[in-house]
């Protein structure tokens, strides 16, 4: 039903005319929508242009709603989302590891249409960030393509060069890797996850020859594929200076630090090809939130400066909102809304307001029974689109029916078009009253190899098995079993013995932790004394517990 509204929108004069216009691109337009069509106006210039586009909303919680609807409209979902720092401008705080990846995930994207070779198909076809988000600097593109390196079957490198390039490219070293931004070196093998990849790369060496390239999971380390190139691009938005005389020993670097260790000015739309369309949900409300952010980090720039936290030629780590106006009209926009201003098309006189129904589920069968009596097609979206199915067959005698979809959007509207019958569309809020739900992002969870369960674990520390108590680690140890070779963690008991658990296992060991700093009582395997320590601490904590129960019933 979605690309059957596309479709007819589509064959509309004002909307041809608006298509033919965005193609020229000779001018910036304005279209005064009202929120609820914006969307669907939206996906249907995507399908006739066929250009990238930029979303540019006021705030974070505004592209969460965009970024929701379009998944209605398009089932592809083919967008991605590109957000805001964590802290404020000014704040020597880094950003979240989720920030980082989602950012310069895009970034790689954007510059892979940049490098000889590289493909416009690697563009995203949308890109949703609201205004905070585009005004943040970032790492200038000639530096990120100049830190980004394509790793190739039988090319030469020295592991250590490798190692010092990434560094310098914001890359954290560690034993495992387990989340982007991460890489680690074993003899011949290096492990690197670049934020742009869903899966880490494994680069296997012979001498300084680079031997196979292969994709791998970090969960489980098991290959997923093997390839021919890797593309390391930069893990953070700045570049480590270079560091002859050891004068950076100590020292931390976080995106406070950006605009001090680069001069140029840059931001996302320094990365976006030439024939991108840059799309304004509403162009007023994107400059009052743009105004409040440089008047808000203004303020803390003076008071920083007060108490000396920054110096007083302290670069500014945002665009102004007149840079960022000058940068994006070169694009010639398209401003969506608000609705009310003067607009450069007919297209906003197509929608009208549906009727409001406040819960009154008899008056709105009613209507709806009669809209479909005229021959008119009705929708109705809802996330009680069942339920309202089943009363729409319970007390309607209509042998059409309205097209039921559980969904939720902003709002509905009345579609009429200058060819054809117009289109009802309703939502919760006309239906009941309700307020759109507010979507959240999703947290992505953080991949754990299995190593990282004994990764912490030295020779000779106490551990204790879940099921065998109390002994000493002393290693990992290769055996083979069945005529399969394993790998073991060896961990002594007292009388000489040892028992061999299987790294798969490994969750069954922990560090002991004990009262004092003295060594505890090595467990005897086959013995029946863990179990009875084990029973006896189950009771006092039960008995523990009951005590506080009765505590607080007397009070």
């Amino acid at each position: 039903m979605q690309q059957t509204i596309l479709e007819i929108l589509s064959g509309q004069p004002a909307f041809q005319k608006l298509a033919e216009e965005i193609r020229s691109a000779g001018t910036s337009l304005q279209l005064g929508l009202a929120r609820s069509p914006r969307v669907p106006v939206l996906a249907a210039i995507r399908a006739a242009v066929g250009r990238p586009m930029l979303l540019i909303t006021d705030r974070t919680d505004r592209a969460l709603v965009l970024e929701d609807e379009w998944n209605f409209w398009n089932k592809e979902g083919d967008f991605s989302f590109f957000p805001e720092p964590d802290p404020l401008y000014y704040e020597k705080v880094a950003w979240s590891r989720k920030t980082r990846r989602d950012r310069l995930s895009i970034l790689a994207q954007l510059s892979q249409s940049l490098i000889p070779g590289g493909s416009a198909a690697d563009v995203p076809t949308l890109i949703i960030a609201p205004v905070r988000a585009v005004m943040t600097r970032t790492l200038p593109r000639r530096s990120f393509l100049k830190a980004s390196r394509t790793v190739k079957i039988g090319a030469r490198y020295t592991t250590q060069t490798l190692a010092s390039e990434w560094v310098q490219a914001g890359y954290e070293p560690t034993p495992i890797v387990t989340v982007p931004g991460q890489f680690a070196r074993r003899g011949g093998i290096l492990d690197i996850w670049p934020p742009g990849d869903r899966f880490p790369a494994r680069l296997e060496f012979f001498g300084d020859e680079v031997e196979m390239l292969r994709r791998f999971d970090p969960q489980n380390q098991r290959t997923i594929q093997k390839v021919d190139l890797i593309r390391i691009t930069p893990a953070r938005e700045f570049l480590l200076p270079e560091d002859p005389l050891g004068d950076l020993d100590g020292k931390t670097f976080t995106e406070y630090h950006l605009s001090t260790l680069h001069d140029e000015v840059c931001s996302l739309l320094n990365y976006l090809p030439e024939n991108t369309l840059i799309v304004l949900d509403d162009h007023v409300a994107i400059q009052d939130t743009a105004l409040e952010i440089s008047a808000q980090a203004e303020s803390l720039r003076k008071g920083y400066q007060g108490i000396g936290l920054i110096k007083k030629d302290f670069p500014l780590p945002y665009l102004p909102w007149k840079d960022f106006q000058d940068a994006i009209n070169k694009f010639n926009p398209l401003a969506l809304g608000p609705a009310g201003v003067s607009s450069d098309t007919d297209l906003g006189s197509y929608f009208g307001a549906n009727q409001r129904f406040g819960g009154e589920l008899k008056s709105f069968t009613s209507h709806l029974a009669g809209i479909i009596g005229e021959g008119v097609r009705a929708v109705v979206v809802s996330r009680q689109s069942a339920r309202l199915e089943e009363i729409w067959k319970e007390r309607t005698q209509v042998e059409a029916a309205p097209a039921f979809i559980k969904g939720s959007i902003e709002g509905g509207w009345v579609f009429s078009p200058e060819n054809g019958d117009p289109i009802h569309l309703f939502s919760d809020g006309e239906i009941f009253g309700w307020q759109r739900i507010q979507p959240r992002r999703k947290p992505i969870p953080r991949n754990l190899a299995p190593e990282v369960k004994y990764a912490d674990f030295q020779e000779d520390d106490w551990v204790v098995h879940i099921d065998h108590g109390i002994g000493r680690y002393s290693g990992l140890a290769f055996r083979e079993l069945e005529g399969t070779e394993g790998e073991y963690l060896a961990v002594e008991y007292a009388d000489g013995d040892t028992l061999y658990v299987p790294a798969a296992q490994a969750d069954r060991l922990t560090r002991y932790v004990g009262p004092d700093h003295h060594d505890p009582t090595i467990t005897r395997l086959g013995s029946e004394r863990w179990g009875q320590a084990k029973s006896r601490v189950k009771e006092e904590v039960i008995q523990v517990a009951q005590d506080l129960l009765d505590l607080y019933a007397r009070r």
